[in-house]
């Protein structure tokens, strides 16, 4: 089989982890460009239908964690009905209001969780983070961790929390640490989603590194391309299985999805 007819075949079946929508307002972000993003669902299902991805897992652009209840609700809004999208709550799991907020959302039909340690300013691994991790464990869904860009973005910390919730699923965003494959054996509850993978042979190294059933195809929309990130994918040596598995079944059996459902 070609690598041609290996886009042909799994296209309708590619699901991106790792998507954002709404409007961008965090601090973090300097650059005009970036701070002032906006997506709506239409103009990520015009990048999914360029790129052959069926489904999305989508939760807001960077925010202040004050607004993360309104963000959330609003992203709800945007997504609900359309099968195309796999909504997660972006929160801050430090503060008080986040558990709750986690158990209301999951009961919505949100079935993930997303944080982002580097624009918030915490360390993943801290105990006020921990009763929002209870609510994903009692619930069952992963916990997706941006990494990278910074000192709270250090893979260390990931692996810290990894070895102290044993049963919460955590899938470490972006492949981009140079030291994402040297921590020694990873955590069985340990992933790792694709984007920003520096060549198509990090691909190869995390196959090896976590196993082919522990890897998720992501592209960070708008910040990447999806059809950038899916290019790293495809020219990859890969098996035909392996690249089923990371393209799409490891993602379904995370989000519990019943035949890509």
């Amino acid at each position: 089989m070609t690598r041609g007819s290996k886009v042909i075949e799994m296209g309708k079946m590619v699901i991106d982890f790792h998507s954002h929508l709404g409007k961008s307002n965090a601090a973090f972000y300097p650059e005009s460009d970036e701070r002032d993003l906006e997506r709506e669902p239409e103009d990520l299902l015009r990048s999914m239908a360029q790129s052959g991805i069926g489904k999305s897992v989508v939760f807001n652009l960077p925010m202040l964690p004050h607004t993360q209840e309104r963000a959330n609700l609003d992203l709800h809004e945007k997504v609900k009905g359309d099968g195309s999208f796999v909504p997660f709550a972006f929160l801050d799991p430090r503060l008080k209001e986040s558990p709750g907020l986690l158990e209301r959302l999951i009961d919505k039909g949100f079935r993930g969780v997303k944080l982002h340690p580097v624009c918030h300013g915490y360390v993943v691994s801290h105990r006020l983070c921990f009763p929002t991790y209870e609510v994903a464990m009692d619930k069952q869904v992963p916990v997706l961790i941006h990494s990278g860009w910074g000192e709270y973005g250090e893979i260390r910390f990931i692996v810290e929390l990894a070895k102290k919730c044993a049963n919460l699923k955590i899938v470490i965003g972006h492949m981009m640490e140079k030291d994402l494959f040297s921590l020694g054996p990873p955590h069985e509850n340990l992933f790792v989603e694709s984007s920003y993978s520096s060549h198509p042979r990090r691909i190869e190294q995390a196959i090896r590194s976590f196993g082919a059933d522990r890897v998720v195809f992501g592209s960070d929309y708008p910040f990447s391309h999806p059809a950038t990130e899916l290019s790293k994918i495809y020219t990859a040596r890969l098996s035909h299985e392996e690249m089923e598995k990371v393209l799409h079944k490891n993602a379904e059996a995370l989000l519990q999805l019943e035949n890509g459902g």
